[in-house]
Protein backbone atom coordinates (compact mmCIF):
# COMPACT_ATOMS: atom_id res chain seq x y z
CA UNK A 1 0.00 0.00 0.00
CA UNK A 2 2.40 2.15 0.76
CA UNK A 3 4.64 1.46 -2.14
CA UNK A 4 2.13 2.16 -4.36
CA UNK A 5 1.25 5.66 -2.68
CA UNK A 6 4.92 6.75 -2.95
CA UNK A 7 5.31 5.51 -6.87
CA UNK A 8 1.97 7.17 -7.60
CA UNK A 9 2.77 10.41 -5.58
CA UNK A 10 6.66 10.48 -7.66
CA UNK A 11 4.60 9.41 -10.84
CA UNK A 12 2.38 12.68 -11.08
CA UNK A 13 5.11 15.01 -11.85
CA UNK A 14 6.94 12.80 -14.36
CA UNK A 15 4.09 12.29 -15.87
CA UNK A 16 2.78 15.45 -16.19
CA UNK A 17 5.62 17.01 -17.64
CA UNK A 18 6.47 14.07 -20.16
CA UNK A 19 2.94 15.09 -21.44
CA UNK A 20 3.50 18.27 -21.19
CA UNK A 21 6.67 17.94 -23.43
CA UNK A 22 4.65 16.04 -26.30
CA UNK A 23 2.07 18.72 -26.03
CA UNK A 24 4.59 21.57 -26.57
CA UNK A 25 5.84 19.56 -29.38
CA UNK A 26 2.53 19.21 -31.11
CA UNK A 27 2.38 23.42 -30.79
CA UNK A 28 5.24 23.75 -32.09
CA UNK A 29 4.22 21.75 -35.42
CA UNK A 30 1.29 24.39 -35.10
CA UNK A 31 -1.40 22.32 -34.27
CA UNK A 32 -4.62 23.37 -31.76
CA UNK A 33 -3.42 26.05 -29.22
CA UNK A 34 -6.24 26.03 -26.94
CA UNK A 35 -5.62 22.27 -25.93
CA UNK A 36 -1.75 23.01 -24.71
CA UNK A 37 -3.77 25.88 -22.46
CA UNK A 38 -5.85 23.37 -21.45
CA UNK A 39 -3.66 20.89 -20.56
CA UNK A 40 -1.69 23.21 -18.03
CA UNK A 41 -4.48 24.16 -16.15
CA UNK A 42 -4.94 20.42 -15.45
CA UNK A 43 -1.40 19.88 -14.74
CA UNK A 44 -1.43 22.87 -12.61
CA UNK A 45 -4.42 21.12 -10.94
CA UNK A 46 -3.02 17.73 -10.59
CA UNK A 47 0.21 18.92 -9.14
CA UNK A 48 -0.89 21.05 -6.54
CA UNK A 49 -3.53 18.29 -5.01
CA UNK A 50 -0.66 16.00 -5.04
CA UNK A 51 1.51 18.86 -3.17
CA UNK A 52 -0.90 19.03 -1.00
CA UNK A 53 -2.02 15.38 -0.39
CA UNK A 54 2.04 15.10 -0.02
CA UNK A 55 2.26 17.77 2.55
CA UNK A 56 -1.11 16.25 5.01
CA UNK A 57 0.75 13.30 4.52
CA UNK A 58 4.60 14.41 6.12
CA UNK A 59 2.34 16.69 8.40
CA UNK A 60 0.58 13.60 9.75
CA UNK A 61 3.64 11.34 9.65
CA UNK A 62 1.78 8.59 8.09
CA UNK A 63 3.61 5.71 7.46
CA UNK A 64 7.13 4.54 7.81
CA UNK A 65 10.07 6.28 7.52
CA UNK A 66 11.50 5.75 3.80
CA UNK A 67 7.53 6.12 2.99
CA UNK A 68 7.50 10.19 4.17
CA UNK A 69 10.78 10.64 2.77
CA UNK A 70 9.80 9.55 -0.79
CA UNK A 71 6.60 11.40 -0.33
CA UNK A 72 8.35 14.60 0.57
CA UNK A 73 10.38 14.05 -2.92
CA UNK A 74 7.24 13.95 -4.91
CA UNK A 75 6.08 17.17 -2.71
CA UNK A 76 9.62 18.86 -4.20
CA UNK A 77 9.06 17.49 -7.15
CA UNK A 78 5.37 18.55 -7.78
CA UNK A 79 6.39 21.94 -6.69
CA UNK A 80 8.95 22.29 -9.58
CA UNK A 81 6.67 21.09 -11.98
CA UNK A 82 3.35 23.57 -10.83
CA UNK A 83 5.58 26.55 -10.66
CA UNK A 84 6.86 25.31 -14.51
CA UNK A 85 3.46 25.02 -15.49
CA UNK A 86 3.14 29.05 -13.54
CA UNK A 87 5.64 30.09 -15.74
CA UNK A 88 4.35 28.54 -19.21
CA UNK A 89 0.68 29.84 -18.35
CA UNK A 90 2.06 33.19 -17.98
CA UNK A 91 3.84 33.39 -20.74
CA UNK A 92 0.83 32.57 -22.90
CA UNK A 93 -1.38 34.90 -21.39
CA UNK A 94 1.27 37.69 -22.16
CA UNK A 95 1.67 36.25 -25.41
CA UNK A 96 -2.40 36.74 -25.65
CA UNK A 97 -3.07 33.05 -25.64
Amino acid sequence: MYVAAALVGLAVPFVSLSLGGLMLFRLWLMVEFSLFTLFLYAAAGVNLLNLMLSLMALRASVGPIWFRDLIGIAAVFSGVCLAIVVVLLGMFAALGG
